[in-house]
């Protein structure tokens, strides 16, 4: 489901960014992209808003009107019910993944693809995804 949302949104930067953690911390690559899945869309919902309604409209076809936050809240609803980010501490301990944010953004920022997305991240923005993953 989350590279199906990735795609349907046409975003390129969080497979990069989930990438980074299965490459610093062998995190499995659905593992990490479940991880980072409810921020990113969170943080692309102004320039995907109407993509993300489409989302809303399958997950909760019995509702008359969808908003994209609901669709991030059924995602993080969907990570706790499977322990998504108890698993993904099993890969790195929160000091670790601390440490090699400021690694981990500067390789985002170089990455192939992110300059073609509909909201283009700043050096803050991904920060704040990866940080979004500390308690």
């Amino acid at each position: 489901m989350p590279e199906l949302l990735f795609q349907t949104l046409q975003l390129i930067w969080p497979m990069l960014l989930a990438d980074l953690l299965e490459l610093d911390f062998f995190v499995p690559h659905g593992l990490s992209v479940a991880m980072l899945l409810p921020f990113v869309l969170d943080f692309s919902t102004p320039s995907s808003k109407k993509r993300i309604r489409e989302i809303a409209k399958i997950l909760y076809p019995e509702r008359k009107e969808h908003h994209p936050q609901d669709v991030v809240e059924r995602v993080l609803d969907l990570n706790n019910q499977f322990a998504t980010y108890d698993q993904g501490k099993a890969y790195f301990t929160d000091e670790e993944l601390e440490k090699a944010i400021p690694q981990l953004t500067q390789d985002a920022r170089s990455g192939n693809g992110i300059l073609t997305n509909r909201q283009i991240p700043t050096e803050k923005d991904i920060h704040i995804l990866y940080k979004k993953l500390l308690p």
